[in-house]
């Protein structure tokens, strides 16, 4: 079809207002939920009573230092949990907006890869998580386009949001590092800060995640880690089409070789590995969203097979998984939720 130069503009501007109204919806569905999200009263807990401990010059923190440091700027300027949940939905939308537009054309389809996992369960129940995890993101941007100082940066930001970002280090230095002096010092000043983040720490992971009697168990471990091991198994299958000719290819194989191992940890440590994993879900946004390169001619059924699956996961965890109902029903503080 042949459009007038007016009709076109016409086009555009209604496909890019349409894409705004979506992201702010996203965000506000996100950032004002309500009693929301099966981490929730912890959250709230955490929020009024961590920031008793909070000192910022002696860095003196009880969970994560970046999280608590946001969180003290949102209660003194008195917008309350609600206030920091929205300002970590607008950054949390803006990084999957942008990491998708960097990785496929088939923008729209990450988010409906997105939904069911990263934003609902993630996101809307693991803040300080998803956060670093969209700080990962961002790191992964800068080092494909060869930025060391901002993959740092950010590197540095994920590890003060949740300290589980430091799995994340050796995987992307050994994918996208020729090992010199100057990358070699970057990254062991980050194992470093790593260490001294993670160490005081390490009776309670121990006692939490990995003794035999640990209270911690997640179920739905074993759906993440088919989904990044099937999405594995499709990228080397389909390499010659879904290939990106750089170090991201490396990084996806790697991605996918550590799924495998994680697996046999899973039966005896389901929820240290489900906590890992959540960093390694970006193996679903890269490779399903770019899989209809491997015929352009049926986008459409590839399209719809990969919604018809993520809708199906989404459909059964609603109805299924023991933790859903700490988000039903869904609240909004610009509903009526009394």
């Amino acid at each position: 079809l042949n459009f007038s130069p007016s009709s076109s503009a016409c086009i555009k501007w209604v496909i890019k207002s349409s894409a705004g109204l979506f992201l702010f919806s996203l965000t506000v569905f996100i950032g004002l939920r309500h009693e929301v999200g099966g981490d929730w009263d912890i959250y709230l807990y955490d929020f009024n009573k961590n920031l008793e401990y909070f000192n910022i010059w002696e860095f003196a923190y009880v969970r994560d230092f970046g999280y608590e440091f946001l969180s003290y700027i949102c209660y003194n300027l008195g917008i309350g949990i609600h206030g920091l949940n929205f300002l970590c939905a607008v950054f949390f939308v803006y990084v999957l907006n942008e990491f998708s537009k960097h990785i496929s054309s088939n923008v729209w389809l990450t988010f409906v890869i997105s939904f069911p996992y990263i934003i609902i369960v993630v996101f809307m129940g693991f803040t300080r998580q998803g956060i670093a995890m969209s700080f990962i993101l961002l790191s992964l941007i800068a080092i494909k386009d060869k930025k060391l100082f901002y993959y740092t940066c950010f590197t540095f930001l994920a590890l003060l949001f949740h300290k589980s970002a430091a799995i994340i280090i050796p995987i992307i230095f050994l994918t996208f590092f020729h090992i010199n002096i100057k990358k070699l010092i970057v990254f062991l000043i980050l194992v470093f800060f790593s260490y001294l983040l993670i160490y005081p720490e390490i009776s309670r992971i121990t006692a939490g995640y990995l003794s035999n009697n640990s209270k911690y168990v997640s179920n739905g471990v074993y759906y993440r880690l088919f989904l990044n091991i099937l999405s594995g198994f499709i990228f080397i299958i389909f390499y010659k089409h879904i290939k990106f000719n750089n170090n991201f290819d490396k990084l996806i194989i790697l991605i996918f070789v550590l799924n495998l191992i994680l697996t046999y940890f899973s039966f005896s440590y389901s929820t240290l590995v489900d906590r890992i994993i959540i960093y390694f879900t970006f193996i679903q946004l890269i490779v399903l969203s770019r899989i209809y390169l491997i015929n352009p001619k049926y986008t459409i059924y590839f399209n719809f097979i990969v919604i018809l699956i993520y809708l199906s996961l989404f459909v059964i965890w609603l109805n299924f998984s023991n933790h859903s109902y700490a988000w039903i029903p869904y609240k909004n503080i610009l509903l009526n939720h009394h």
